[in-house]
């Protein structure tokens, strides 16, 4: 079950640090292109974290290649969508360890609409 979770999570962050990346390359606002900048860089960070919490927990991950979810051009509805999906999936979870550190993903994703909405 853990290792179910943590797949599916590191799969859908895998699928926003692509979606965050082409988007950030399209936008022509300063303030959304340096929000995915960050986004991107530190989602990757987050996902190595979980995967290797999980691992250490019950063994190896099979991680899933997950196609785009959401619309490029509309990044704060992209990232809400990808959000929500990582809460959907981690529902359920008894481990404190890996709820922490979805904790601190869930994190990620809501600073990173909110610098999109407020800040453009």
């Amino acid at each position: 079950m853990i290792n179910e979770k943590a797949s599916k999570i590191v799969g859908i962050m895998f699928m926003s640090r692509t979606a965050a990346h082409m988007a950030h390359l399209k936008t022509s606002s300063y303030a959304k292109h340096m929000a995915l900048n960050s986004f991107y860089d530190t989602v990757v960070d987050m996902a190595d974290s979980i995967a290797e919490v999980a691992q250490g927990i019950s063994g190896k991950l099979d991680i899933p290649y997950l196609p785009l979810k959401g619309d490029i051009e509309d990044p704060i509805e992209m990232l809400d969508t990808h959000r929500k999906m990582i809460n959907t999936v981690a529902k359920g979870c008894d481990d404190r360890a890996l709820n922490a550190i979805v904790d601190e993903i869930l994190g990620l994703y809501s600073k990173t609409l909110y610098l999109l909405k407020d800040l453009d």
